[in-house]
């Protein structure tokens, strides 16, 4: 009964929340649009560049059986200290530099080749969830921070975390002995061509499901800004952005110039965009709650190094010099102003009258004589 209480609620719940959002796409269609608009400029200029040639080289590492060969030379870190199989070494360092849902589509890879358990391919997924250095240093370090040096210490922060957090949930697991007594003949290698065209086709079917959920969440995030009345700039607007989506949320974090660490929080938290391409990738039941927490608790630690870096060392010196430091330049923005600024000081020097010290240039030096303003000192 209490099963078909939840489903009744939850049908309900979704039923008005579809409704909702059906309404407001037809009240509000110039809105939408330029969600739509914006999650696809995101999608195609950030996620896919990044992300792509990722998601292929981890399908690809588990269809030809490079996760193994590798997964051997890291096997004593990986089997001692993780507590995983010799063969999930490759997605765990795949998913600290490939992008948050490489590693998840590793470990789904792992889990239909029959490497991991379902317990312990929820177990990775708590830390197998990473932002890449492409996104971290180029996207939010230069481009939305303004510094790359920042990117560095957030990318750094992030493998910390999350080393950290698999280092925790290997002490407190007891999965490895049924890891140890599966089959694992039964992920075969594949030939060189066959898992090239596997590996593509896996990869393409990912991206095109993590674009459409950044377009939806896009277009979600646009209605209810403009149907509630939310300034994407006020402080409820940054939380609701930083709460879906990862990219739009470091670039109201820029927006407001908050510190590096919240950047931290945001990158390592995600967003429910993200969330929902994890979901949508893994074909296991596991606690989302869970995952959730995990999430927060990530972020909580990234932040919390990304702090101590900028505390107690020269980095937060550099960081911050480079972001307060004014660079003027003649630009083609300003040509116009500086030339009529150039012009302006020439007349000034021109025209002006009665000056009470004269200057001479003799021997490429400057000397200032003092007296008055005679005939033969105007003429030189």
């Amino acid at each position: 009964m209490k099963t078909k209480v939840a489903d009744l609620f939850t049908f309900s719940a979704v039923t008005a929340a579809f409704l909702t959002a059906a309404f407001f796409a037809l009240y509000m269609p110039e809105s939408t649009a330029q969600g739509v608009r914006s999650g696809v400029t995101c999608a195609l200029e950030v996620l896919l560049p990044s992300l792509f040639p990722f998601m292929f080289l981890s399908a690809f590492a588990a269809n030809y059986g490079i996760s193994e060969a590798v997964g051997r030379l890291l096997s004593p870190f990986t089997e001692k200290i993780l507590k995983l199989p010799k063969e999930a070494g490759v997605t765990v360092i795949l998913s600290f530099v490939g992008g948050y849902p490489v590693g998840a589509v590793g470990i789904s890879h792992l889990l239909k080749q029959q490497k991991i358990t379902p317990q312990t391919a929820a177990r990775m997924l708590c830390f197998c969830v990473n932002p890449g250095p492409a996104f971290l240093i180029t996207t939010v370090g230069e481009g939305m921070y303004g510094s790359r040096i920042s990117g560095v210490i957030l990318f750094f922060s992030q493998i910390l975390s999350g080393l950290i957090t698999a280092v925790i949930l290997g002490l407190f697991s007891d999965d490895f002995t049924v890891i140890s007594s599966l089959n694992n003949e039964g992920g075969t290698r594949r030939s060189f061509s066959d898992s090239f065209v596997l590996s593509s086709r896996s990869a393409c079917s990912s991206a095109v499901s993590l674009c459409t959920l950044v377009v939806l969440f896009s277009a979600f995030e646009a209605m209810l800004f403009d149907a509630a009345g939310i300034a994407p700039s006020s402080q409820l607007g940054f939380f609701l952005r930083a709460l879906f989506e990862v990219t739009d949320g470091c670039a109201a974090a820029a927006q407001l110039r908050m510190p590096l660490w919240v950047f931290a929080f945001i990158a390592a938290w995600g967003g429910l965009c993200v969330h929902f391409q994890i979901f949508a990738v893994m074909d296991i039941v596991f606690s989302r709650l869970l995952f959730a927490v995990s999430r927060v608790a990530a972020g909580t630690i990234s932040a919390l190094i990304t702090y101590l870096a900028l505390r107690y060392t020269d980095i937060g010196t550099m960081v911050f010099s480079n972001i307060e430091k004014t660079h003027a330049e003649l630009s083609s923005a300003t040509r116009t102003g500086s030339i009529a600024l150039l012009l302006s000081s020439v007349m000034l020097l021109i025209f002006i009258s009665e000056p009470k010290e004269e200057i001479y240039v003799r021997d490429c030096r400057l000397v200032f004589r003092a007296g008055k303003h005679d005939r033969k000192s105007k003429d030189t």
